[in-house]
């Protein structure tokens, strides 16, 4: 039987326990050599079957900041030292007799440090807070099981952890990490789309109180709209609130929470689609009409560095 993985890792002067549970990969996986660590979620490898061509690798599902940016030097060390023993295996989808790639000719891969398929390095960059989810090329009838977002799930919970513990970007390079309620990531395709809202605070928070969402195109939700006659819906310390919106949504739950005071709480918007697919804002806004957290995607792309 394959065993979880638990490495430790030292995050400045903190050790973080991170642990992975068996296995990740479902595939055959590629054996490769790193030649070079490019950056924070970048590699070139030579493949064990093909020794003599070096490869670009993109890693999935994870964006780390340039070398220029806030914590980009930091990121690099970070997947340097992930990948310093050199050997490497890659999860990689055949594409008409070559490999899935990105728009810089890159193979887009899912990289791991054993060859059961384990410890995956694109994971442990945004557990770490070195990196953030990032999701490319999808479109609202892209299946669940596409490659490029098979292990969504584990991400999103690998980046409430980091947020929730204010990991690197999600403080260093947080301009709200004062912040106890943060937007932590949207899942912004399909019919339904998911704002996860974290309580990263050590007290409950009232979500009907006067809290707001709203996006870059002015689509804005009061939360109280769902509440009368002073009722509260508490979202305790380390909990989610997932705002729902998109066809999914059913007239019946519209403007409705479910599960207030559990660590899940969800609330539905609007049948409406809200988030664009090409990236877009998301502001929570306080009952002093303050934005208190603003989250912008794709991570560290020049839009969102120039909105920054």
């Amino acid at each position: 039987m394959k065993k979880a993985v638990v490495r430790l890792i030292l995050l400045g002067t903190s050790l973080v326990i991170i642990s992975y549970y068996p296995p990740l990969a479902q595939a055959n996986l590629y054996e490769a050599w790193v030649s070079t660590c490019a950056d924070g979620d970048t590699i070139q490898v030579k493949f064990s079957k093909e020794p003599d061509e070096l490869k670009g690798i993109r890693y999935l599902l994870a964006s780390a900041p340039e070398e220029d940016d806030c914590l980009g030097p930091e990121a690099k060390d970070c997947n340097c030292s992930l990948v310093s023993k050199g050997q490497i295996w890659l999860e990689i989808e055949p594409r008409n007799g070559d490999y899935l790639k990105d728009s810089r000719g890159r193979i887009l891969a899912y990289a791991y440090l054993d060859p059961e398929g384990t410890d995956m390095v694109n994971l442990q960059l945004v557990q770490t807070g070195y990196a953030k989810i990032d999701v490319r090329g999808i479109k609202d009838d892209t299946p669940s099981d596409d490659f490029r977002v098979k292990y969504l799930d584990q991400f999103i919970q690998a980046q409430l952890e980091a947020v929730k513990a204010r990991r690197n970007l999600w403080r260093s390079c947080d301009a709200h990490e004062d912040s106890h309620l943060a937007i932590a990531f949207i899942k912004f395709w399909g019919g339904d789309e998911v704002v996860y809202i974290l309580n990263r605070g050590e007290e409950g928070i009232d979500l009907t109180n006067n809290w707001k969402l709203s996006d870059d195109d002015g689509n804005e939700i009061a939360l109280t709209q769902a509440f009368t006659m002073g009722e509260q819906c508490f979202l305790p310390p380390g909990g989610v609130l997932r705002v729902h919106s998109g066809p999914m949504v059913s007239e019946e739950k519209r403007k409705s929470f479910e599960s207030c005071g559990d660590l899940i709480v969800d609330f539905y918007w609007t049948r409406k689609k809200v988030w664009n697919n090409d990236g877009d804002d998301a502001f929570l806004i306080n009952s002093q009409d303050e934005t208190v957290y603003r989250y912008c995607y794709p991570p560290f792309s020049r839009r969102c560095r120039q909105s920054s």
